[in-house]
């Protein structure tokens, strides 16, 4: 289409006044659809925890006996195969995924580091970053991501940094995370690292779950 403009003749006073403000329009759109994808993703993506009221009964017995603080290894393999039902019944449920890898983690931590358990730390951290690709703001398992990369050796990819910044993204999620907290300020307990930025009172009204013991 031709520009009126480009051929040398002006605009009428009321034509320039009518394409300003079809300008500023597209500018006010823009900005809109900038910000607002941002926001509704905010507003409409809070924390996910494993203990939320609503967790069907079938999460709950398959993260009982992970999150107990001294559970038998057949109390964990009981929840291991819950869990490895959960996940098959119901693969888009991140919950499932995370109770694998929790029922894993605690099984792992009973045996002792060995050659023989690296399989199943494999299939815990695979079960693990399932769970956060399904649900990126499940914040259990944000908690139990940084917690592992931060205990493990460098050779099994541990990453003491990527570690950190997981624990400090789900105090920003919810500031008041204990386990989150915790673990950050177990990290350094000099207090070097400030957990200030984050906000929050250090009191969680929500126990952490697997996230506290794995």
């Amino acid at each position: 289409m031709c520009d009126n403009e480009s051929d040398g003749r002006a605009l009428p006073p009321h034509a320039t006044r009518e394409r300003r403000k079809a300008v500023l329009r597209r500018a006010a759109l823009a900005i809109l659809l900038a910000i607002g994808p941002a926001t509704s993703r905010a507003e409409s993506n809070p924390p996910v925890y494993s203990n939320d009221d609503d967790a069907p009964p079938s999460v709950r017995a398959a993260l009982h006996a992970c999150e107990s603080p001294v559970p038998s290894p057949a109390d964990l393999t009981r929840g291991l195969a819950r869990a490895r039902r959960l996940a098959a019944e119901k693969p888009a449920d991140a919950r499932g995924h995370f109770a694998i890898f929790c029922n894993l983690a605690r099984l792992v931590e009973q045996e002792g580091p060995s050659l023989a358990a690296l399989p199943r730390i494999d299939r815990a951290r695979d079960s693990l970053d399932r769970a956060l690709e399904l649900q990126p703001n499940y914040i259990d398992a944000i908690v139990a991501k940084g917690a592992l990369l931060i205990e493990l050796p460098w050779l099994l990819g541990g990453d003491e940094d990527e570690g950190e910044r997981l624990l400090r993204r789900a105090l920003q999620l919810d500031a008041d995370f204990e386990p989150a907290r915790a673990r950050l300020e177990a990290l350094d307990p000099d207090g070097a690292l400030s957990t200030t930025g984050v906000g929050g009172s250090g009191r969680s009204a929500r126990d952490g779950g697997c996230a506290s013991s794995c």
